[in-house]
This record gives structure tokens, sequence and C-alpha cells, in this order.
């Protein structure tokens, strides 16, 4: 069998015409049945590796007084996965997912979806909004007005619980 990776198919997905250019397409994400573990981390977290890029967590030091000023992420382009393989990373930066509204992410292993273990995560860059209300008591995950990308649920921000 041989295998295209998604940002490949997705152009010929769209001329297809499976995927409306005028209209939100959202990606659903299921961890199935998973041969190994996997943590999602706070609110489905671990996948902003693969949608945004998210690298190793950084912090900058006041070295005089030793106060941490600020703290935040690294951007990766790849990360390996556990055999060494490449995988790409920010998605969503990708002209090939402008048509991508978002991705939902299932976390339940073999139970009911609920709001506990299901995740919306938009992108930034989609050519059509999606509308969060949709998923009304889902933790979403959006850009905020200061550029930040970070975790909500109806309307109210969660970035100071993780």
């Amino acid at each position: 069998v041989f295998y295209l990776p998604f940002f490949v198919r997705l152009p010929i997905i769209i001329l297809l015409k499976v995927i409306q250019p005028d209209y939100p397409y959202v990606i659903f994400l299921s961890l199935g049945r998973l041969v190994y573990d996997w943590f999602e981390e706070s609110y489905g977290m671990a996948l902003t590796d693969v949608l945004i890029g998210r690298g190793k967590h950084t912090y900058s030091v006041d070295m005089d007084t030793g106060e941490i000023l600020n703290s935040g992420y690294d951007i990766v382009e790849e990360f390996q996965k556990w055999n060494g393989s490449p995988i790409c990373s920010k998605l969503f930066f990708k002209p090939e997912f402008k048509h991508v509204s978002g991705v939902l992410l299932a976390v339940s292993r073999g139970e009911e979806y609920t709001c506990d273990n299901t995740f919306f995560f938009l992108n930034p860059f989609a050519k059509s909004e999606f509308n969060t209300d949709y998923f009304n008591g889902i933790v979403y995950w959006k850009v905020n007005g200061e550029g930040y990308y970070q975790p909500y649920q109806n309307g109210k921000s969660l970035a100071h619980d993780i």
C-alpha cells in the first residue's frame, strides 16, 4: 500500500471537491486502539507539537536578580518519532492547511466522547472560520488578542490552568 501524507493528499481532496472552499472543514482524530500510551497533557496540549510546532519549554531569566521574566516554548519545524522518522510540525502554518478550519481530537480510550476527553484546535490561518458555539462545553484552542494560542471553554480562557 502506498501512503501519502495528509498535507500532500489535501490539495487532491480539494480538487475532487470533497472540501468545499467556502465552508469550514474539520479533521477528526481519535486515539482509537493505540498500541502505546500517549499522554495528551492538559486539554490535549500535546497535539500543539504537530499543529503549531511547540518545542521545549523555555524561561527568560534576569541574570542580575534571578527573577523569571517570561516563559514560553521553542518552535520546531519537525521532531522525531519514536522510531527516528521525522514528523512534520507547524501544520497550521502550511498553505496546504488553509482549508482546514480545525482539528477535533478525542482522547477517549474505549469510552464515550465527552467534554472531558474531546478538544478542538482552531486553525488561526483557516480560510473559513469555524463557530465554536457548535461545540458548547468542549475545550477549544485559539489565538487570543495578544497572539497566544491557548485553550478556552465556553468563551473563557483556561490559560491559567496549563
